[in-house]
C-alpha cells in the first residue's frame, strides 16, 4: 500500500482526497497523474504535479491507449 500523502494510504484514499471521487471514476489523467507520482509519492503532488510529473502522467498514458487498442 503506498502512502500519497500523510495519512493517505492507498489509491482510493488518494483518489477521494486529491480528485474527490473513487478510484473506479477517475479520468485517464487523474489515474496516469497517481501513477506518475510512484516511486515517491510523498514528494511529487499528483492534483498539482510539476511539468515532469504532467510529462511523465503523459507517457503514462500513451502506453494505456496502446493496451486499450491491443485488447480491442
Amino acid at each position: 500500500v503506498v502512502e500519497f500523502g500523510p495519512g493517505l494510504y492507498g489509491a482510493e484514499a488518494a483518489s477521494r482526497a486529491l480528485f474527490g471521487r473513487a478510484a473506479a471514476a477517475l479520468t485517464p489523467v487523474q489515474a496516469s497523474l497517481l501513477a506518475a507520482v510512484l516511486p515517491n509519492p510523498l514528494g511529487r503532488n499528483a492534483s498539482r504535479p510539476e511539468a515532469h510529473v504532467a510529462a511523465r502522467a503523459a507517457r503514462l498514458r500513451g502506453v494505456m491507449d496502446q493496451v486499450d487498442t491491443a485488447c480491442l
